[in-house]
C-alpha cells in the first residue's frame, strides 16, 4: 500500500515551492489519475507500481529508475520526461504522450504502447520486447540497440528514427503452412511459460506455441493477441492449457499459426492464468 495518499500528495504540492519531490517514496498502487499537479516532480527511484496515473500531468518529471511495473498510464502527459531505466513491465500507456521523453535503458516488456507518441524520444537500450506499438508515433526517435523482439509495430511511423544495432524481429507470419517456421527457442524454467504466453498475447501475435517438458508435449494456438485452442497427449482446450501450465520446465518453439484449428477456448488469457494458478493451489494442498 502507498504511504501516501493522493490528498496528503496534493497538500504537499500546494504548501511547497516549486515540483513536489517524492524521491523514493512508496507509491504502490496509489490512485493519482488526472492529477494536473505533478509537472516537473521529483519522483526519482519511486515504486508507483500497480498505480493509476492515467490523464496525469507528469510533463518534464523525473521518474529516473522508479518502479511502474503494472501500472496505468492511459493518456499521460510525460512530455520530456525522464524515465531513464525505469521498469514499466506490462504498463498499460495507451494514448500516452510520451514525446522527447528519455527512455534510455527502460524495461517495457509486454507493455501496451498503442498510439503513443514517442515522437523524438530517447530509447536507446529500451527492453520492448513483446510491447504493443501499434500505430506509435516513433518519428526521429532513437532506437538504437533497442530491444523490438516480437513486438507489434502495425501501423507505427518510423520516419527518421535512429535503428542502428536494433533488435528486430518481425511477427510470426500467419501463412497457412508450415514451411518457414521462425521465432526463437527458449527454456521455460529459465523464462517462465506463463510470462511467454502473455507477452505473445500482449503483442497480438499470431502463432503456434509448441511446448515439451519431460512429462508430454502440448501446443498452443494464439491468434491475434488470443488463445483460442491448445492441445496435448491427454486433453483439449481449456484442460490443455491448465495442462501446459502446470508443467515446471521444458522448451518451447514459436511456429507459424498454420491452418486454423477449431475455436475451443473463448476466455480471455487472464482467466486461463487465473483458473490455472487456482488448480494448481488445489494439487498443492491434496
Amino acid at each position: 500500500m502507498a504511504e501516501l495518499s493522493r490528498e496528503q500528495i496534493l497538500v504537499a504540492v500546494i504548501s511547497g515551492r516549486g515540483p513536489v519531490c517524492l524521491q523514493g517514496v512508496d507509491l504502490s498502487r496509489i490512485d493519482l489519475s488526472n492529477a494536473g499537479w505533478l509537472a516537473g516532480a521529483d519522483l526519482n527511484h519511486t515504486n508507483l507500481s500497480h498505480s493509476n496515473l492515467s490523464g496525469a500531468n507528469l510533463k518534464g518529471a523525473n521518474l529516473e529508475r522508479s518502479n511502474l511495473d503494472g501500472a496505468s498510464i492511459v493518456g499521460t502527459n510525460l512530455e520530456g520526461a525522464d524515465l531513464n531505466y525505469t521498469k514499466i513491465t506490462g504498463g498499460n500507456l495507451r494514448r500516452a504522450n510520451l514525446r522527447g521523453a528519455s527512455l534510455h535503458g527502460a524495461r517495457l516488456v509486454g507493455a501496451i504502447l498503442i498510439k503513443v507518441n514517442l515522437e523524438g524520444a530517447l530509447l536507446e537500450g529500451a527492453d520492448l520486447e513483446g510491447a504493443n506499438l501499434e500505430g506509435a508515433i516513433l518519428r526521429n526517435a532513437d532506437l538504437s540497440r533497442a530491444n523490438l523482439r516480437m513486438a507489434n509495430l502495425r501501423g507505427a511511423i518510423l520516419d527518421g528514427a535512429k535503428v542502428s544495432g536494433t533488435t528486430l524481429e518481425s511477427q510470426p507470419p500467419t501463412a497457412s503452412t508450415d514451411t518457414a517456421p521462425s521465432g526463437f527457442d527458449g527454456t521455460v524454467n529459465c523464462v517462465g511459460l506463463a510470462e511467454v504466453i502473455q507477452i505473445f498475447c500482449h503483442s497480438r501475435s499470431d502463432l503456434r506455441l509448441q511446448v515439451g517438458a519431460p512429462t508430454g508435449s502440448g501446443t498452443i494456438f494464439i491468434r491475434s493477441g488470443e488463445v483460442i485452442h491448445a492441445e496435448t497427449d491427454n486433453h483439449s482446450g481449456e484442460e490443455a492449457v491448465y495442462e501446459i501450465l502446470s508443467w515446471d520446465s521444458g522448451s518451447f518453439e514459436t511456429l507459424p499459426f498454420g491452418t486454423s484449428p477449431p475455436t475451443t477456448i473463448d476466455k480471455p488469457i487472464e482467466h486461463l492464468m487465473v483458473e490455472s494458478l487456482r488448480l494448481r493451489d488445489e494439487d498443492m494442498c491434496s
